[in-house]
């Protein structure tokens, strides 16, 4: 193993296990897992953590009970965690509200998030209305909800909860909307290309808006169980990946203007750093398309941490990055430790990053020359996907029912075709849209 049988805290980074505490707090909380039970994972934590944090066990069980303890009951004074049954007693009432956002919802019908005084809402609609940022004053009653048949499902109001959403209404069509357009708006970018994205074939279309736009409603079905059976759906969501190609594309093109203008300019200081903050738009602009999905915001969140570090001029691990990243975004959102975008993304990342560590301490002795480098590669590149695989096998199992047995060499092989064709052209056509549709 790595670093003396030490993975997580071969820094000596006390953060990392308070982290790992923490995040078991808030889950044990959310997911209604027995208290007890904890204690299992505190054990291990401790026994991990004594080999690389050199500090004493007894404050290490200290430190990892009141950083669990923290994580448990944060969620009991967290505000938004007071779900309100109702709003009104199943009567149409008058509603002063925001348009949030706009996204194409199944047979042609279209999903609006609207921000009110009681919260976050949201209601379908089967015609163009709205646009995103108008302020309006609607009738609305708020939508029966059933339960689930699955008893280890969460309630619709739960699954809602870790979105950020209150409830779900039903807009009354028979009564008149008044709506007063805002100025610039964020969302209307996104909208303006889901517009575009309606002129498009719908094997097109569907790619477009699953990779550029977070949306896989409109996807053929066919191609939707042929992505399942391959274990590849998870490749149609907004995650780092598709994050770091623009940021990529964008970080290697200000290099190599700013290698040619350091021909006549001398910079004060390394090209990288200023090439790594000309990239951030780039990366932000994926942020945008995809209407800051959880996954996203974890992402830009960590790759912004990533060059602040580098500009600090500290080589902060990444693993840290990633926890820190984690903490901060479950600081501000504790309800997201329930929402699958971002524990995938989430654990895919810690998958990543571990399968990486591993691999290289593991494989260290093998030569550096070009045939071996190769094989080196994509040893790495499976070994990896395994780790990734692993991790999040269990939620892909409880949301599909099924986790292919391939699925590992199948992310390898696809992952070269979303990273070099689908991802790239999928953005450039959407840059490109606001040019020339």
């Amino acid at each position: 193993m790595v670093k003396g049988n030490n993975v997580f805290f071969y820094e000596r980074s006390l953060f990392n296990f308070l982290f790992l505490n923490f995040f078991l707090g808030l889950s044990f909380k959310f997911f209604k897992i027995p208290f007890y039970i904890a204690f299992f994972f505190l054990i291990i934590l401790v026994e991990i953590g004594q080999k690389g944090i050199f500090i004493k066990k007894r404050s290490l069980i200290i430190y990892g009970v009141l950083s669990f303890s923290i994580g448990y009951f944060y969620l009991l004074g967290y505000e938004k965690l007071k779900l309100k049954q109702s709003i009104a007693d199943n009567r149409y009432f008058n509603l002063f509200f925001q348009v949030k956002k706009i996204e194409p919802y199944y047979e042609k019908n279209y999903k609006v998030w609207i921000e009110t005084a009681q919260g976050v809402f949201t209601f379908i609609i089967d015609k163009k209305i709205f646009t995103p940022g108008d302020f309006c004053i609607g009738y609305f009653k708020e939508k029966t909800t059933k339960k689930y048949l699955n008893p280890f499902s969460f309630s619709k109001l739960q699954v809602l909860f870790v979105q950020g959403i209150k409830g779900e209404l039903v807009l009354d069509k028979s009564k008149p909307i008044v709506c007063e357009p805002s100025g610039f708006n964020l969302e209307k970018i996104r909208y303006k290309l889901f517009e575009f994205s309606n002129r498009l074939s719908p094997q097109a279309k569907g790619l477009f808006q699953a990779l550029v736009l977070g949306v896989d409603r409109n996807f053929p079905p066919e191609y939707i169980e042929s992505l399942k059976a391959q274990g590849l759906y998870h490749m149609l969501a907004i995650s780092g990946y598709n994050l770091g190609i623009l940021f990529g594309i964008f970080y290697f093109f200000w290099r190599g203007v700013l290698s040619l203008l350091a021909l006549r300019f001398s910079f004060i200081q390394p090209i990288q750093l200023y090439s790594y903050i000309l990239a951030l738009p780039g990366a932000f602009l994926i942020l945008i398309f995809s209407g800051f999905v959880p996954s996203a915001n974890r992402a830009f969140i960590f790759l912004l941490l990533f060059v602040i570090s580098k500009i600090l001029f500290r080589n902060t691990p990444s693993i840290t990055l990633l926890f820190l990243t984690a903490f901060l975004i479950l600081i501000y959102k504790p309800f997201y430790v329930g929402n699958y975008s971002f524990l995938l993304s989430f654990l895919a990342t810690l998958g990543l990053l571990l399968g990486n560590r591993i691999y290289n301490e593991l494989f260290s002795f093998i030569k550096s020359n070009i045939f071996w480098k190769v094989l080196f590669n994509i040893g790495k590149s499976i070994f990896i996907s395994i780790v990734v695989s692993i991790l999040i096998f269990p939620i892909i199992l409880y949301l599909s029912g099924s986790f292919p047995l391939g699925t590992p060499l199948n992310n390898v092989i696809a992952g070269i075709f979303w990273g070099f064709i689908f991802i790239p052209f999928s953005i450039f056509c959407a840059i490109l849209a606001f040019i020339q549709p």
